[in-house]
């Protein structure tokens, strides 16, 4: 009778790790699957034993005594680069996981981990499944979340991924693991800020109101190339566009996270997508200025202490889509100033609100009220806005938010045919001569934000 082949017969592996309990379980998995399995405790003797001998394959825990896993690493890929290494990595190992991948270790698995997330990783290293194309990214099916946001001593509801390059994502730690504040405290001990979930599991995470489900429902069928683009595109911008001095860095890295996955929930959406995609691309005023507003609606959220992703993420999308009925306006009036404009040119600017909430209205996934900031965002608290001039007390407060976003971005980065003025010079501006028209908790957040107030401050109403 002759035996099955096994998947992996005859291929020579060595296995290192000090738990010697663990290392028997290992082992007799491997051996099932076929391997001829060599043992060691430390990285110093499997240094000795890989000198010795041909080895197809290496699997070796990082933290041991005497030499670990990345010494290991760095010796054999001097050694023989083409040998594939996997690399067993715990939770608060991400610092030396991102270093391993620099010296060249071709996977990482989570300890504990699954058969199957072993199984699967050695079929990649030895080539029986196809490799990701090099150029492949990855970027679009994570979303970033702020370390900040896993709450300590609640278990893990996902799997937990840390992000090495644009194709390269390694799951850190399993759904129903428990996250104590020993590992939270660990990271950020390492200057770790940034985990990453799936997409279909961060959609899971900002949806667990239904606010926000319309928005992540539907699927998209648009080239994934196209969504690349426009998302590198986007990214580009606010990295290089928006970041100013007087805006603290860590706060301005946090609200791009939130920027980041509201765009990445974005392209999965092929109405919102093509929506974006009409306001242009770089270099396009109508689409630099959603993405600024964008930006600064979530700066400002954030430090008016709104921590909800939902609500975060709401707040975004309102903000990068609170102009869009600009995009039915002749150029020749949005290129001017209003103070240049005739009173049936300013008819029709004064228009866009009420068609953006039209446009909006006609697109299922997007929640009404991101719809009602773009008919809203140009109200003010003196009742003296449009389209309605609604008092304070009926305007929504996303959309009170936004306006204060809008001004600023308006005077700093400019829009259409406006002259910028200095960001020091614009938070001062709306502080003296603005304040009665928005909503002072929000431009007191603006206020602190950019350094006109210090932290804890807020304006003071004006006596009548």
């Amino acid at each position: 009778m002759v035996s099955e082949k096994k998947e992996f017969s005859d291929l020579r592996l060595l296995l290192v790790d000090d738990d010697l309990d663990f290392r028997n379980v290992v082992q007799m998995v491997l051996e099932k699957n076929g391997f001829n399995v060599t043992t060691a405790d430390n990285g110093k003797l499997a240094a000795q034993i890989f000198g010795l001998g041909e080895f197809d394959i290496v699997i070796s825990d990082i933290r041991m005594p005497e030499m670990n896993g990345i010494q290991l690493t760095h010796f054999i890929k001097a050694q023989n680069k083409t040998t594939p290494v996997i690399l067993v990595t715990g939770f608060s190992e991400i610092s030396e996981t991102e270093e391993a991948y620099q010296l060249g270790a071709n996977a990482f698995i989570p300890k504990p981990f699954k058969r199957e997330d072993l199984l699967e990783a050695l079929r990649k290293c030895l080539n029986t499944t196809p490799p990701p194309r090099a150029t492949e990214s990855f970027d679009l099916d994570y979303c970033r979340i702020s370390l900040d946001e896993f709450i300590s001593g609640r278990r893990i509801q996902y799997n937990i991924f840390v992000r090495l390059s644009e194709a390269n994502y390694i799951k850190i730690a399993h759904m129903g693991e428990d996250l104590t504040p020993d590992r939270i405290a660990t990271y950020k001990r390492r200057n770790v800020r940034f985990l990453y979930l799936k997409k279909e599991d961060f959609k899971k995470y900002i949806t667990f109101n239904v606010g926000l489900a319309p928005l992540v429902r539907t699927a998209s069928s648009l080239p994934k190339d196209k969504k690349i683009g426009f998302f590198k595109q986007a990214n580009e911008i606010l990295l290089t566009e928006f970041s100013l001095k007087e805006i603290p860095d860590e706060a301005y890295q946090d609200a791009t996270i939130i920027v980041g996955n509201t765009l990445s929930l974005a392209t999965d959406d092929d109405d919102i997508f093509k929506m974006i995609s009409s306001m242009g691309g770089k270099g396009d005023p109508l689409f630099t200025h959603a993405l600024a507003v964008n930006l600064y609606s979530v700066l400002i959220a954030k430090e008016c202490g709104w921590t909800s992703p939902l609500t975060l993420t709401k707040v975004g999308m309102a903000g990068l889509f609170h102009d869009i009925g600009l995009r039915e306006i002749n150029k020749e009036i949005l290129d001017k100033d209003r103070e240049d404009m005739t009173p049936e040119e300013l008819r029709l600017y004064e228009s866009h609100p009420a068609r953006g909430l039209e446009l909006l209205a006609k697109i299922r996934s997007i929640p009404e009220d991101i719809a009602r900031v773009a008919y809203q965002h140009h109200e003010d608290c003196t009742g003296m806005g449009y389209p309605q001039r609604l008092s304070r007390a009926r305007i929504d407060p996303m959309a009170r938010l936004v306006a204060v976003a809008d001004q600023y971005c308006t005077l700093v980065w400019g829009r259409m045919g406006e002259t910028r003025t200095a960001p020091a010079e614009a938070a001062n501006r709306m502080g003296s001569l603005y304040a009665e028209k928005f909503d002072h908790e929000f431009l007191s957040a603006l206020l602190r934000l950019t350094g006109v107030l210090q932290p804890g401050q807020h304006l003071r109403p004006k006596m009548s």
